[in-house]
């Protein structure tokens, strides 16, 4: 993803279509923690997490998770992302985090477009 496009896409949230994600997420930092987290969304450009804590807006972390096209067909998920916003939210029970993908392999790519065709 370009400078450019992390500048649009913190400006409008809302660029692609999103889809209910409810899948667990590991989220490892640069400080080498791993946390296991929920989303609550997807998208073929990124994915929103609940976090027990706050990331900076640009902090890049790595995340897995898997990724269920059918009955027998899931993709184990590796992607790099970035942090586009992160805010504390009593609904959500923490923070709602967006979490842009960092130029993500075709197969990764492939993956998601398929996921949000199901």
């Amino acid at each position: 993803m370009t400078t450019a496009m992390l500048a649009a896409a913190q400006d409008n949230k809302r660029l692609t279509r999103r889809k209910p994600f409810f899948r667990m997420v590991r989220i490892v930092l640069a400080s080498r923690t791993s946390h296991s987290v929920p989303p609550f969304d997807i998208s073929d450009e990124g994915i929103g997490l609940i976090l027990d804590f706050e990331i900076k807006r640009g902090t890049s972390a790595k995340l897995a998770f898997p990724l269920s096209l059918g009955p027998e067909n899931q993709v184990d998920i590796e992607v790099t992302a970035v942090c586009t916003h992160s805010h504390l939210s009593g609904k959500a029970g923490g923070f709602k985090t967006g979490m842009q993908f960092l130029n993500p392999p075709s197969r990764v790519i492939e993956a998601l477009k398929a996921f949000m065709d199901l």
